[in-house]
């Protein structure tokens, strides 16, 4: 891997000085200089900033392939939901406005929840998210749930006088709960895993 040729492909491809480079992939000042000079040996950030923008970190350090990211495209019978994060209805933030799913249109009203720890891994990673149903209770299974407001995600298993909430991840004890104690907002349907 030669730095000064990565630099380059980044420079022939936007086109712009480094600093507006950097501007523009989102990374912190000085750092194409630094990586230029041989001071950053293993260029993750950079990596991870131009895959963030769809471009092929491949392309930039190898000169193979193409610069952009090939997307996926959708096929013209597949319907596109926008969906609204949990989090931003119950705190009014507007950090994660909507997410897009194809596909989902068979499901009347859904939410987003972006996963907060470790407690359902496999199953569910830290920073994954998970899309529910806005449709109570469906049957034992994976749920968001509030608790005094805020979302959860864990398997459920109804009980004659509440809920078994149980934690995927084996570290972390099961417990139960009064049918009263949480709020069901519903069934979660689909897991957008982070890689």
């Amino acid at each position: 891997m030669n730095n000064q040729e990565i630099i380059n492909r980044l420079l022939e491809f936007f086109n712009l000085k480094l600093a507006q480079i950097e501007k523009e992939i989102e990374i912190s000042n000085g750092y194409l200089k630094k990586f230029e000079k041989g001071e950053i040996e293993k260029p993750k950030l950079l990596i991870d900033r131009l895959q963030r923008k769809g471009l092929n970190p491949e392309y930039f350090l190898s000169g193979e392939g193409v610069p952009k990211i090939e997307q996926p495209s959708i096929p013209a019978n597949v319907q596109e939901r926008i969906i609204p994060f949990l989090e931003n209805l119950l705190t009014a933030d507007e950090k994660d406005k909507l997410l897009s799913i194809p596909g989902s249109q068979d499901f009347p009203d859904l939410k987003a929840l972006r996963v907060s720890g470790d407690s359902m891994a496999p199953t569910v990673k830290d920073g994954d998210v998970v899309v529910c149903g806005v449709d109570g209770w469906q049957g034992d299974g994976l749920y968001v749930y509030l608790a005094q407001n805020f979302p959860c995600v864990k398997r459920l298993i109804l009980l004659p006088d509440g809920y078994q909430i149980m934690n995927d991840n084996k570290i972390y004890p099961t417990w139960t709960c009064k049918t009263d104690e949480i709020e069901i907002v519903g069934r979660v349907y689909y897991t957008l895993i982070r890689v």
